[in-house]
């Protein structure tokens, strides 16, 4: 079963597996639940920057050039992913508990 909101955005899928899509206020998709993992997304403008998943603890970083993803970055232990090589991960840097 497929339910759509008032803007014809697919927002519920039912039957052997169930996602649920709630939108931003540009269309954009902000979030996608499945089978009980959500995934939140990160826009700038209208180009996806970043995906991210708190269940399963990973994100995916998105590059593009001239309005082409030319490539996707998966980070999969994000509690100890360390971007800048300074020995603290970012999660403590930017002050989230895990």
């Amino acid at each position: 079963t497929y339910t759509y909101d008032d803007a014809n955005f697919l927002t519920l899928v039912t039957g052997s597996t169930d996602i649920a899509n709630q939108f931003d206020g540009d269309g954009r998709k902000a979030s996608m639940t499945k089978d009980g993992s959500t995934s939140y997304y990160l826009y700038s403008a209208d180009k996806l920057l970043f995906e991210f998943n708190e269940t399963e603890n990973w994100l995916k970083e998105y590059y593009f050039l001239d309005n082409n993803l030319v490539a996707e970055r998966k980070v999969i232990d994000l509690a100890n992913f360390d971007s800048d090589n300074d020995g603290i991960s970012d999660l403590s840097e930017l002050g989230v508990s895990q």
